[in-house]
């Protein structure tokens, strides 16, 4: 009886395994993919306020508040460096975080460690600043996907802890039902016929 019932309750365990495994797998790729275009929108959005805010001072050549509106945008901790180039492709202005911490520098392109951070963002997003319908000058923001992995990890993480409760959960549960419905009523049969 007890074989009988282990083979019964390892082969649903395993469908079971199966079946939440690939629930888990799918709903994580589902969360990486709205996580990303999640950044994604808030980049575009930090790309149009800058360049709303930054036509005046671009204009008027004031870097001072061109590195103030760069700093503000720069708290997020999705955002990796914002350069600003004028209306010859030349860079004007620019910060970049360097590390982890919330302090930011201004960006010197001579720097190796400015440029390996800068390099390995494949997709930087840009867009034109306009006066008047005349170019005056480019913003490109490079996103740190430092931020982005580790809310991926932790939601890695708490599916698998989800994960790990509901198996345990179902698995007790249909223990208890396979010993009731099977293994009791064969026992009680094996134990009728022998008497």
């Amino acid at each position: 009886m007890k074989t009988v019932s282990t083979q019964i309750l390892g082969s649903l365990l395993l469908t079971m395994l199966v079946v939440v495994g690939g629930g888990g797998y799918v709903e994580l790729q589902d969360s990486a993919k709205v996580e990303q275009e999640i950044n994604l929108r808030n980049q575009r959005n930090t790309l149009e306020r800058l360049s709303d805010s930054l036509v005046y001072p671009v204009w008027n050549l004031n870097r001072a508040e061109v590195n103030k509106a760069i700093s503000n945008e720069l708290v997020n901790e999705d955002i990796r460096a914002i350069l600003l180039y004028d209306e010859h492709a030349e860079l004007y202005s620019g910060m970049i975080h360097e590390g982890t911490a919330d302090s930011f520098k201004l960006y010197d392109p001579n720097n190796p460690l400015h440029q390996q951070l800068l390099s390995s963002n494949q997709h930087p997003v840009s867009l034109n600043l306009v006066k008047d319908a005349v170019g005056i000058g480019k913003v490109v923001l490079y996103a740190n996907d430092d931020a982005l992995r580790a809310r991926i990890r932790q939601r890695v993480i708490m599916l698998a802890h989800k994960m790990l409760w509901l198996f345990a959960a179902l698995s007790f549960v249909q223990f208890l039902v396979l010993r009731k419905v099977v293994v009791q009523p064969l026992t009680r049969l094996a134990t009728w016929a022998s008497s």
